[in-house]
């Protein structure tokens, strides 16, 4: 009861219209992070297509290939 009192509250204090700029460096932000989180997770990997394909091959192996 208390916490849908306060989510009420909360929401009565959030205003209907942002009125928000966002400067072109936001983006160029945006699009910087989306490179470092790829590279990230390449450099993390190592060899993407090489874990995928021993993933793919322990998955799809049949018992009686053991």
């Amino acid at each position: 009861m208390k916490s849908s009192l306060l989510l009420a509250c909360l929401l009565l204090l959030v205003p209907l219209q942002a009125h928000a700029y966002v400067d072109p460096g936001t983006g160029a932000y945006l699009v910087q992070a989306l490179l470092a989180l790829v590279g990230a997770g390449a450099f993390y990997l190592r060899h993407p297509r090489a874990l995928i394909k021993r993933l793919w091959n322990k998955l799809m192996r049949r018992p009686d290939d053991k």
